[in-house]
């Protein structure tokens, strides 16, 4: 009886083993067993014959790139993982690809996720998603028609440019800017609805859009960057309301060179980066609402914001109430010499003295948190840049081509560097940097040639 009870328990346990060992080997063929992933680190899978990389990302996963064509559906998870994330350049120059599937767990699209996917004619992205990278869809010239879910609160740079057979696109409410370039040359765009919701609308935003004829802007935008609607069809501006101006809805985004002093801008909802710099001087009547002036440069009323500083101009006192020197501001004033910025400045904002090529140096005061992206790059004769302790941002391409910087150091009160922040900087011999950074490297667009000295 004994011997009987043993060989059942033999029998039963190597059923169990058995049973075991298949789910494990099951498990490793299927992904669904190792949940240990470590962050970072590149994994491969094979699922109905395409490779798909990937790594963990906190509780999920990233797509790092598949080849890819036809019609795709995403799966749903990889490494045992849900993907939530979809990488740089995933997809990108997979020109066989038809249309794809996003899982619903994926919130995010990153740059350049599908850029050059010239064949794709379809996509739905799901609910889920809150943020359309750079250049995301960028070249896609098949793409008809694309529905941005309500979920998505911001488009980045250049996501729809090129997209040639684009012709409407709804974008919903809760979508806060319009990046750069967001919908440069999209030729056969006719109608797009500009939710209330939106604050900006980016450079080059709706250039070359050669079929939009006309544009509602709500009165939620504050700021409407360089060069935003150029390119359109003539029949997008108003040059009758106010003689001399380019309009778009009230807004001004162009004006002639020889225009009389003062300016009338009594009447106008808003002035676009640059829509007055190819003027010898601004000045305004001190009876304006919303603008004054002061040495031939605009500033806002109250004086705590440096709008425009006409592209002729050799030199510039800023005056101490200037709290914040906006975008574009001092954009390729070429012959710009020396500059001082008051200790009451916090922001200095995106392309604010980009192009500046006759600065040799300047000293940002300690008031300064932010500088934003492109700010000083293309200043090429810039030898030397003193950045403050009270600095926290430094946005992408913040310095690029900056051709003589020789040195410069991040202070540790730094806590993000955009992308290639020092590219192009081809004299850079040095760079001390917060400790956090120092693999960062390519990131960054520091040549290989270039010390980095870690500090903490």
């Amino acid at each position: 009886m004994k011997k009987y009870l043993l060989l059942l328990m033999l029998v039963f346990a190597c059923f169990v083993v058995t049973s075991c060992c298949d789910n494990v080997s099951d498990s490793l063929k299927t992904g669904k067993l190792d949940t240990n992933l470590i962050e970072g680190k590149e994994y491969t899978e094979n699922i109905d014959g395409v490779k798909w990389k990937y790594t963990r990302r906190d509780n999920g996963v990233e797509i790092l790139r598949a080849e890819v064509s036809g019609d795709v559906k995403i799966p749903s998870e990889l490494g045992g993982l849900p993907i939530t994330s979809i990488g740089d350049s995933a997809f990108s120059w997979c020109g066989s690809l038809t249309s794809i599937e996003i899982p619903s767990s994926v919130t995010s699209i990153g740059n350049g996720a599908f850029s050059e996917c010239e064949s794709l004619t379809s996509i739905e992205i799901p609910s889920s998603v809150t943020s359309i990278g750079d250049y995301a869809f960028g070249g896609c010239g098949s793409l008809t028609s694309i529905e941005i879910p309500s979920s998505v609160t911001s488009i980045g740079n250049g996501a729809f440019r090129g997209c040639d057979s684009l012709t409407s696109i709804e974008i919903p409410s809760s979508v806060r800017s319009i990046g750069d370039g967001a919908f440069d040359g999209c030729h056969i765009l006719t109608s797009i609805e500009i939710p209330s919701s939106v604050t900006t609308i980016g450079d080059w935003a709706f250039s070359e859009c050669e079929s939009l004829t006309s544009i509602e802007i709500p009165s939620s935008v504050t700021s409407i960057g360089n060069w935003a609607f150029s390119g359109c069809d003539d029949s997008i501006y108003d040059t009758t309301t106010k003689p001399g101006f380019k309009l778009v809805d009230g807004w001004v985004v162009d004006c002639d060179s020889d225009y009389p002093m003062p300016l009338n801008l009594k009447g106008i909802r808003g002035i676009a980066n640059l829509a007055l710099s190819e003027l010898p001087n601004i000045i305004v009547s001190d009876d304006d609402s919303k603008y004054a002036s002061q040495d031939g440069v605009l500033y806002s009323k109250d004086m705590k914001k440096l709008i425009c500083c006409p592209r002729s101009k050799t030199s510039c006192r800023i005056p101490s109430s200037v709290t914040t020197i906006g975008d574009s501001a001092f954009w390729w004033c070429s012959s710009l010499t020396s500059i001082k910025i008051p200790s009451s400045v916090t922001t200095i904002g995106d392309s604010a003295f980009s192009g500046c090529r006759s600065l040799t140096s300047i000293k940002i005061p300690s008031s300064v948190t932010t500088i934003g992206d492109s700010a000083f790059c293309f200043c090429s004769n810039l030898t030397s840049i003193e950045i403050p302790s009270s600095v926290t941002t430094i946005g992408n391409s913040a310095f690029y081509n900056c051709d003589n910087l020789t040195s410069i150091e991040i202070p540790s009160s730094v806590t993000t560097i955009g992308n290639g922040a020092f590219s192009g900087c081809e004299s850079l011999t040095s760079i001390k940097l917060p400790r956090k950074f120092v693999e960062d490297r390519g990131r960054l667009g520091i040549n290989s040639n270039v010390e980095i000295i870690p500090i903490d």
